[in-house]
C-alpha cells in the first residue's frame, strides 16, 4: 500500500492507520488525537483492467543462416537451411577423394571397408537395370584387363580374360575352361590325412551316384537304372578291391547281375563293343583265368537271344556246334546234324550228299618239293595223293 498524505483542519479528526500502512499527518491549528486498529477482512478482487498499449518493437537480432565452408554450400534462409554440395568446385575429372551423386566415380585410394549394422542387413547390394547387358561387377588388373567378372545373368567367369572357368548362372551350371594346355582346369586337393571323400556327385535326393575317395580311387555306385543300391555294381579305379591285383587296374565286382562287366558300343558310332590292346609287344593281350576247381565254360558265344553259339570249357575245349569258317577261305568246316562232317577245302567243301566224313578239296597249288620228317596228303584233280618225305607221289585212290 502506498504512503498517504492526511490533512485536517479546524477540527477534531480521527485517523485509523493499519500495521502494515504508514501515514504522513499534516495539522493545523487543531489537535489531532490518532488510534490504531487491526486490519480488517480483505475485500474482494476487483475486475481486471483493460490491457495496456502494445510497447515498442525490439532490434532486429542476427542472422539464422548456417555459415559453411566450401564445396559445402547453404542456399536457404534464417529459419530453413539448404545444404548442398558443390561439385563445380572440385576436379570435372572425378576427384578421388570424393563419392560423386549422380555420376561415375573412380576412387584412386583404397581400403574401404563396409560393415553390415546387424545380421539381416545386405552391406552391398546391385541391382541390375530392365534387359541388362553389362557385367554387374568386373575385377581388372593394373592394365585394364578384365581377370574375373559376374555377367548380366549372375554367372561368375574368372580368369582367361573373364572368359574361363564359369560357375553358377540362372541355369545353374558350371564349366571349368583351361586357360592354356599346361593349366589343370580343375585341382581338388585333400587336407592332411583326408578321410572323407575329394568329390561327389549326388542325385537330387543327396544319393551319391559317383564319388573319388581320399586316395583317388573312383566308386561308380549306380551304372544304368537297373542298379539301385552299392551292393549291387561297383566300379574301382587306381588299387585292388578284390583279389591282390594292382594299381592302374580296374576291378570289378558284379552282385545279383550274373556278369561282372557289361561292356556296349554305341549303335549309331561304334564299329565294335570292346578293344584290348597289349600295348607291348611282350604282353599277353587277354588272360582268361578261372577259379579253382572252374565248372563254368572260361568263355561263352551267344547269339541275341543268349544262346550259346561257341565256347571254351574249364579245362580249355572249344565247343563250336555249328562249324568253324574264315570267310571264303575256309580251312576246316564242322558242319551241322547229328553226323558232323570234317571239310578240308579252299572254298566250301562238296559232302556229296553224306554225313560224318571226311571232305578234302583240290589243292591249289601242288607239292613241288619234298617235306621234311614227314608226308602230304592232299587230292589232285580228284585223286587222293601222297608225296613222302623222298619225293616218292603215290596215288592212293583215282578221281
Amino acid at each position: 500500500m502506498a504512503d498517504a498524505t492526511i490533512v485536517i483542519a479546524e477540527t477534531n479528526a480521527s485517523v485509523v492507520v493499519t500495521s502494515d500502512t504508514s501515514a504522513t499527518i499534516s495539522v493545523t491549528e487543531t489537535t489531532a488525537n490518532l488510534t490504531t486498529s487491526n486490519v480488517g477482512i480483505q475485500g474482494a478482487t476487483g475486475a481486471t483492467g483493460a490491457t495496456g498499449a502494445t510497447g515498442a518493437t525490439g532490434a532486429t537480432g542476427s542472422s539464422g543462416v548456417v555459415n559453411v565452408t566450401s564445396p559445402i554450400t547453404n542456399s536457404g534462409t534464417s529459419t530453413s537451411a539448404q545444404l548442398g554440395f558443390d561439385q563445380t568446385a572440385q576436379n570435372t575429372t572425378n576427384d578421388g577423394r570424393y563419392a560423386r551423386l549422380a555420376s561415375a566415380n573412380a576412387f584412386t585410394v583404397g581400403g574401404h571397408t563396409i560393415t553390415a549394422e546387424s545380421a539381416a542387413i545386405i552391406p552391398l547390394r546391385i541391382n541390375a537395370a530392365a534387359s541388362q547387358s553389362g557385367n554387374l561387377l568386373e575385377f581388372r588388373d593394373s592394365s585394364g584387363n578384365i581377370t574375373t567378372r559376374i555377367s548380366s545373368f549372375g554367372s561368375l567367369f574368372v580368369g582367361s580374360g573373364g572368359t574361363g572357368t564359369n560357375i553358377g548362372g540362372i541355369n545353374g551350371n558350371a564349366s571349368f575352361i583351361a586357360g592354356g594346355s599346361t593349366i589343370i582346369p580343375i585341382l581338388v586337393r585333400g587336407a592332411a590325412s583326408q578321410t572323407a571323400n575329394l568329390q561327389e556327385w549326388q542325385n537330387s535326393g543327396s544319393t551319391v551316384l559317383t564319388s573319388v575317395n581320399s586316395t583317388g580311387g573312383i566308386s561308380f555306385t549306380q551304372v544304368g537304372n537297373a542298379i539301385t543300391t552299392v551292393a549291387q555294381g561297383r566300379v574301382n579305379l587306381g588299387g585292388a578291391v578284390y583279389g591282390t591285383g594292382f594299381f592302374g587296374t580296374v576291378n570289378v565286382t558284379g552282385e545279383n547281375l550274373g556278369y561282372g562287366i557289361d561292356v556296349r558300343g554305341n549303335a549309331n558310332t561304334s564299329s565294335f563293343g570292346a578293344r584290348i590292346r597289349a600295348g607291348n609287344a611282350a604282353n599277353v593281350a587277354l588272360i582268361v583265368q578261372s577259379e579253382s576247381s572252374q565248372s563254368a565254360n572260361l568263355q561263352e558265344w551267344q547269339n541275341s537271344g543268349g544262346t550259346v553259339v561257341a565256347s571254351m570249357a574249364a579245362a580249355g575245349s572249344i565247343n563250336v556246334p555249328n562249324g568253324i569258317s574264315n570267310g571264303t577261305n575256309n580251312c576246316i568246316t564242322f558242319t551241322t546234324g547229328i553226323g558232323r562232317s570234317v571239310g578240308l577245302a579252299i572254298s566250301s567243301p562238296s559232302l556229296g550228299g553224306g554225313a560224318g566224313v571226311v571232305s578234302i578239296g583240290n589243292a591249289a597249288t601242288v607239292p613241288s618239293s619234298n617235306p621234311t620228317g614227314g608226308g602230304i596228303l592232299y587230292v589232285e584233280a580228284g585223286a587222293l595223293k601222297y608225296r613222302g618225305s623222298s619225293g616218292t607221289v603215290t596215288t592212293i585212290a583215282a578221281a
